[in-house]
């Protein structure tokens, strides 16, 4: 299959990414798309395309492949209009799916605008008009449609170790996603009538969008506030300019933050934070600081470190409101002819300490009730004379 389009940018990384992505699809591209090509399924799952199809579209020319797979699709379709969530139904997955046989629609409208085929659209559309039918004439209650058969699929489970997720809370209802799919169908098909000129079925699916959208928002919509039964944890929202950046991490704080928690989609508590920064002070990445930390040491007792390398690595500082130092985590490292040993216990470790302690205030950030310290953790070399 001919590729005809590139993607490049000047971050390696994405580069990799998109490079990943290309060989993924291409080694999926058989007598039909399929879901994998590394174990033993290889099916065409029609979710794995429903809308990947439209990216792809991008990179190679599969004008034809996917041609061909909608008459796999319609050649499976029973006399009832239901599709197989598997084309050709090989695995006869017939489940009156929503969201899978919804790229019977989508690859159609794929290869209508990315390719100008509408050939498709017109072999199609009685097919995709008997499936649309029967999903809103099984399935549909006051407007709403109730059926959707694999959901999330793969929403994250509680625990890395889980494939699916054993925590029901966790998995979105049907409606949330059978609902608004099935609007977004109907406008497709809307558009599908008015290029075969089909007058009495634009004003059905017309209809039907704003028959679905009105029930959808009277069932889910509060006025007041949006509830999602699945939200749980903590969100943090950010107001003001930003105070500190660490890149380790990627961690952000503003002027201010707010800071919510929820339960079940429940607000359950509220916290705001007036952050501030003490601007003036030490650093540990001020040279100062090193020097400071030099002339406060008396190391002509430790004759034993003579010719050696000595490092002290600063880290775990404890800061109080005032900027004055309560307690630090020091260890002594000695390099000698390529290696390094920790000295534990040495009296340079409380000597280090006493002499961090002597410097005051420190540059400190007052971050979400919390006093903290830019560059908690440093390494300085000492002279021994």
């Amino acid at each position: 299959m001919k590729t005809t389009g590139e993607f490049e940018t000047s971050e390696e990384i994405i580069n990799a990414v998109y490079h990943n992505a290309y060989w993924g699809i291409r080694s999926n591209y058989r007598s039909m798309p399929t879901d994998c090509p590394q174990r033993d399924e290889r099916m065409g799952w029609t979710g794995d395309r429903t809308t990947g199809n439209y990216g792809e579209s991008y990179i190679f020319d599969n004008h034809r492949l996917y041609d061909k797979w909608l008459v796999d699709g319609e050649d499976g379709q029973w006399g009832n209009g239901s599709l197989s969530d598997v084309w050709p139904p090989y695995w006869r997955r017939y489940t009156d799916n929503m969201t899978w046989p919804g790229a019977f629609i989508t690859v159609a409208d794929m290869l209508y605008t990315r390719f100008g085929d509408d050939q498709p659209i017109r072999q199609h559309y009685p097919a995709m008009k008997r499936w649309m039918l029967l999903m809103k004439g099984k399935y549909s209650e006051d407007g709403i449609i109730t059926r959707d058969t694999y959901g999330d699929w793969c929403m994250p489970p509680e625990s890395p170790e889980l494939v699916h997720s054993k925590d029901t809370t966790r998995i979105t209802k049907a409606p949330l996603i059978s609902t608004p799919f099935y609007c977004f169908l109907a406008g497709k098909m809307l558009q599908f009538a008015q290029l075969l000129g089909l007058s009495d079925d634009v004003d059905y699916f017309r209809k039907e969008i704003a028959v679905t959208t009105k029930s959808f928002n009277e069932k889910y919509l509060n006025k007041d506030h949006i509830s999602a039964s699945w939200v749980n944890g903590q969100l943090r929202a950010a107001r003001g300019k930003q105070l500190y950046y660490e890149h380790t991490g990627y961690n952000r704080n503003y002027t201010s933050e707010i800071f919510l928690t929820f339960k079940n989609g429940k607000m359950t508590d509220m916290k705001t934070f007036n952050n501030n920064v003490r601007t003036e002070g030490f650093d540990l990445t001020n040279g100062k600081v090193m020097q400071a930390l030099q002339d406060g040491l008396d190391t002509k007792e430790y004759s034993e470190l003579k010719g050696s390398r000595v490092l002290a690595r600063i880290s775990d500082m404890d800061i109080n409101k005032s900027g004055e130092l309560k307690d630090c985590k020091v260890r002594i490292i000695m390099r000698k002819n390529g290696y390094s040993t920790e000295l534990t216990n040495h009296p340079l470790e409380k000597r280090v300490k006493n002499a961090l302690k002597n410097l005051s205030p420190w540059r400190t950030l007052y971050i979400n009730g919390n006093v903290i310290i830019p560059h908690s953790t440093f390494t300085f070399p000492i002279t021994v004379e």
